[in-house]
């Protein structure tokens, strides 16, 4: 098997666990942010410029259920999804 191969299929598999811790942690956050306002990763989907499909965009929410600008992590986030969707020359 050609060595890009198998970058490409951990990558893949990488890209999978993520998506799923990411859907678990959500999932979990807005369930009690629904039920007593706490903050948590929450979501929202825009629709992105450069391919008009539209994508999820995590955000942090405060106690108040306010959602935050983003910040490092919510950047951090929506970069590790736009490289994995889109390649990492978009990524930032």
């Amino acid at each position: 098997m050609h060595p890009s191969l198998l970058i490409y299929r951990k990558c893949s598999l990488l890209y999978a666990l993520l998506l799923c811790f990411l859907t678990i942690s959500i999932a979990f956050g807005q369930q009690t942010a629904s039920s007593n306002n706490s903050s948590g990763l929450t979501y929202s989907w825009e629709v992105n410029l450069k391919t008009s499909l539209p994508e999820p965009v995590f955000r942090l929410k405060n106690m108040n259920s306010q959602v935050l600008p983003a910040t490092g992590w919510t950047i951090y986030f929506n970069s590790i999804k736009k490289a994995f969707l889109y390649g990492a020359d978009t990524a930032t």
